[in-house]
């Protein structure tokens, strides 16, 4: 993985005139090459050391199905494909402070042996995921759901609903 500073610099060029123009073609490009490099990175970090980055994998794997939400629900043209973009960075959002306070105990030598509290600690998380997946039912954590899109990008504008607080008290908590 050498980078050299001409590459980076160029990347960063990129970037800013993906932002200043708002080109979707430049913005799927990078989205894309940037979510094949996680992935690489994921699968070389698990091939090292199988035992000891079962957590950093499944973090990356988190942030992967993040990356990929977004790009979906960016690239989206109607609510209906921005909603399954959604749906899909839920696979990976409500996981990652979890997985990462797991990651930093067991880095620093204090990995948690205990099931009972392993298993508590996993089910806000799924909670979190399978209300992301029911909203329309239940409309527990996001009230309502808007689609704007001004012809370059989509946005879903989540409005919150009464568990809402519950995800950022635990993510910000944890």
């Amino acid at each position: 993985f050498n980078l050299h500073s001409n590459t980076i610099f160029n990347s960063l060029k990129k970037i800013r005139s993906v932002v200043e123009n708002k080109s979707l073609e430049d913005y799927t490009s990078i989205t894309i090459a940037d979510s094949l490099l996680f992935f690489i990175l994921i699968v070389l970090i698990y091939k090292k050391d199988a035992q000891k980055s079962t957590y950093i994998s499944f973090l990356g794997l988190a942030v992967f199905f993040c990356l990929l939400g977004n790009f979906f629900e960016v690239n989206s043209t109607s609510i209906d494909s921005a909603l399954v973009g959604m749906k899909i960075r839920y696979l990976g959002v409500p996981f990652i402070p979890t997985i990462w306070y797991l990651c930093v105990r067991e880095f620093c030598g204090d990995k948690l042996e205990n099931k009972v509290v392993l298993f508590s600690l996993w089910i806000i998380p799924f909670s979190l995921a399978l209300l992301a997946y029911t909203w329309q039912d239940n409309h527990l954590l996001f009230s309502s759901v808007t689609y704007h899109n001004d012809g370059h990008f989509g946005e879903l504008r989540l409005i919150p609903g009464p568990l809402f607080r519950l995800r950022l008290i635990y993510q910000l908590g944890i």
